[in-house]
Order: structure tokens, then sequence, then C-alpha cells
């Protein structure tokens, strides 16, 4: 599997509901683009009115790219990537989803999966939350893999079963195979939604609109320093781009 093989199995794991959104983007033509760098932005919305549990699916992907090294900031490794974002409807509080996997070529693999809850409602996050740290428990064996669970400065958006790290690139199959899990687990969650009975609780709806505003607004902020890793590729319009695009 490619790193860039994570975007077309993602697309066809969630089909049912992507048939049913607008392609604002089309990941066709780069967003940003340098010499042979070039950074993809890939989009589909969902009318708020259309019966669909998600609001937005978006990726960004890098090829070809000059990232900044993990350990010495002055430095840029060669390398690619995909991020990926799954936002809900407002009508249904289900988690977000976000992933990152970042091969630094010869060196190593950045991860990061994680589900954010809409909601603090203990029902709600013994549903949504206990799954997701069951499954990160089962991967604490490979060297590399962060005993972080949550984001410093995120934890009231962390599920507590957060997966991150930088793993050797032997193991590229296994982290694959990783974020596969995290991906079909959220399918899961969107899959059995009416079989979940908070996810019509009018308070927590409600608290779902609020929480999921400001995490989309917090991370629309931060993109200018998510951006700032391709130092090659930035610009203060591109990074406007990205976040109204994806958030």
């Amino acid at each position: 599997m490619k790193i860039f093989d994570l975007e077309h199995i993602l697309i066809e794991k969630f089909s049912t509901y992507i048939n049913g959104m607008e392609e604002i983007a089309s990941g066709k033509e780069p967003a940003g683009q340098k010499d042979d760098q070039k950074l993809f932005l890939h989009v589909f919305a969902a009318d708020e009115k259309a019966d669909n549990p998600l609001k937005k699916i978006s990726f960004m992907l890098l090829e070809n790219g000059m990232i900044k090294n993990k350990d010495d900031k002055t430095r840029l490794d060669p390398g690619e990537f995909t991020v990926a974002t799954f936002i809900p409807n407002d009508s249904l509080p289900l988690p977000m989803f976000n992933m990152e996997c970042s091969i630094h070529f010869e060196k190593y693999i950045q991860c990061r999966a994680e589900i954010p809850p809409m909601s603090t409602n203990a029902a709600y996050q013994e549903a949504f939350c206990r799954p997701v740290q069951e499954l990160r428990q089962g991967l604490e064996a490979l060297p590399g893999l962060s005993p972080q669970t949550t984001l410093p400065g995120l934890e009231e958006y962390s599920s507590g079963g957060l997966l991150a790290g930088h793993i050797e690139l032997q193991h590229k199959e296994t982290v694959l195979q990783w974020f596969l899990g995290y991906v079909d687990l959220y399918l899961s969650f969107i899959n059995k939604r009416d079989e979940i009975p908070v996810l019509q609780d009018t308070a927590i709806i409600r608290e779902g609109v609020q929480r999921k505003a400001a995490f989309c607004r917090m991370f629309s902020q931060m993109t200018p320093h998510i951006l700032g890793d391709l130092p090659e590729l930035y610009s203060d319009e591109l990074a406007q781009k990205i976040s109204g695009l994806l958030f």
C-alpha cells in the first residue's frame, strides 16, 4: 500500500455518503506548487438540509514535498503526506475524525489519528470514546509510538485514544493498517447512528453544534502553523484558502 492509496481507500469506504455530496475542490490541480512540490485539496460537502450524517470530508495531499524535520526544524526532508478530516452534520452530534500520515523518505513516518467527541455527556463518551480507547490499547508494541493518548491543549476534545508517533519506515504497512482500524471504527459509528440513543438527545445536539464550531475555528486558526512545516510552499494566501475549504 502506498501513502496516497489512503485517500482512495477512504473514499471507497465512505462512498455511500460521498455520493450525496458535492465535490467543491476536485484535487486535480495543485492548490500550491513549487517546482515538483505539489499540494492538493480534495473536498466533498453536503447541503445542510441533506439527509447526510456528514457535512464535509476533506483531503490534503502533498506530493514530492519538502517537510521540516522533527528534530531539526532548519532541515527539510523530502516526503509526502495525506491528511483527512471528517466533519458531521449539525443535526447529528457524531464525533469528528481527523488523521495525518506523513512519510519522510528514508527516515520515518509521522502519524496521527483521533476521533474527537462532540459532547462531554457521560453516556456519549461511553458510546464513542471507550471504543477508541480500546482500539488504542491494542497498539502499544511498536517502537516510536507516543505514549500520549491526547494532544496537549486539546484535552477537552480528546477521546483518550489518540494514535500518534514517529515510526520507522520498515513498519509502514503496519501503520497504514492502524489507520484503517480507526477509519473502520469511525465508519461503524456512522453506519450504526440510528442505534445510538444519545445522538437523538436535543441537549447533546446543541452541545455538539457549539463544540464542533469551536473545534473548527481553532483548527482553522492553526492552519498557518501546520502549513509552516512546508516553508517552500507557504503563503498567507494559501493558508487562508486551505482554512476556508477544510473547515
